[in-house]
């Protein structure tokens, strides 16, 4: 637990669901609980002589129980050296970064991928669906069974969120058009649908949403930047695992805003993270706390230098804006 408090403290609380995760920790509570719970099994048949009874000492059950324990020991080293391993800086960011890029690389559709386009001129009369009781972070959203539904009852959808948002009780996910006009019965029904196809956690996910990967990275970025930590070197190497994932990110198409039925018709409109919301994620705040060091000016602007060496020429206009943005904040911080 000090660990972990140390872990939270120096990167971000956001990462602690990597430690527990792994399966040395799964194994290690796993075997002392175990290992407890079948030593005081055994104890509860073991018996003296008292009055006359027999005494009974179960020889095979305690030497299990003692090959329990120097399992359990033997385990608990082996979880040290993996614990001590993981909350090295480089071994936190490399990890974050890992599954951030496998992120990437399924949201954002490749280069030479078609892109889907359709027309989006819903007509007819629009309400809104909205969530009853449930709360918490947008981790999936259906967007093939929502399409489904939406094809069924030919109905136009525009989402209002998408994953790694916060929802509250009664927050409008999404508006919907329909040319007929549906009794309540009916709409509470295709409002439940609907709703069924969007999952909340308590904590964002990688799974639908890159930019909880680069939220974390910049928090670990801006912790070292902070004047209680003072270590630039670990900002630079976060740029470093940034710019692998926005290298991947700006040599491939943003997601498709519209999702077609099977009959090629424009059913759902989505609300997409672009690659210039991860550009822009990653680096205005780094600029902001960094506008007083020597070199995270310099690894930003080397970074998206290099970004722009291999960008599609379609997020050319984003990178200049982003290298615009950071040179504005980085003066404006470093004139106040």
């Amino acid at each position: 637990m000090v660990v972990m408090q140390l872990a939270s403290t120096q990167f971000s609380p956001r990462i602690l669901q990597d430690f527990l995760s792994t399966r040395i920790t799964q194994w290690t509570l796993g075997l002392f609980v175990a290992s407890f719970v079948y030593a005081l099994t055994v104890l509860r048949e073991v018996r003296d002589d008292a009055d006359g009874a027999e005494a009974f000492v179960p020889q095979l059950s305690v030497t299990f129980a003692y090959v329990l324990v120097l399992a359990a020991f033997a385990l608990f080293l082996a979880f040290i050296r993996t614990i001590m391993t993981l909350i090295q800086v480089s071994a936190v960011i490399s990890r974050v970064g890992h599954g951030t890029l496998r992120s990437v690389e399924r949201e954002f559709l490749d280069p030479d991928e078609d892109l889907a386009t359709g027309e989006w001129a819903p007509v007819g009369r629009w309400r809104e669906v909205s969530l009853d009781d449930r709360h918490g972070h947008i981790s999936e959203i259906d967007e093939g069974r929502i399409c489904a539904v939406a094809s069924d009852h030919d109905l136009r959808v525009a989402m209002q969120v998408c994953p790694g948002d916060f929802v509250a009780p009664g927050t409008v996910i999404a508006q919907v058009w329909s040319d007929e006009d549906a009794s309540e019965e009916t709409w509470e029904d295709q409002n439940r649908s609907l709703c069924a196809g969007v999952a909340l956690s308590p904590e964002r996910s990688l799974m639908q949403d890159p930019a909880f990967g680069v939220r974390q990275l910049v928090d670990i970025a801006e912790r070292a930047l902070s004047p209680g930590i003072n270590d630039p070197t670990t900002a630079v190497q976060v740029l470093t695992e940034l710019r692998i994932i926005l290298g991947e990110a700006v040599r491939r198409q943003n997601p498709p805003r519209v999702v077609l039925d099977d009959a090629g018709r424009s059913r759902v409109l989505r609300k997409v993270v672009t690659v210039e919301d991860l550009l822009r994620l990653a680096t205005e705040e780094i600029a902001h706390y960094g506008a007083d060091s020597v070199q995270i000016p310099q690894a930003l602007a080397l970074m998206l230098t290099e970004l722009e060496e291999v960008a599609l020429p379609q997020h050319r206009d984003a990178l200049a804006r982003v290298r615009a943005a950071c040179r504005r904040t980085t003066t404006t911080t470093q004139e106040a």
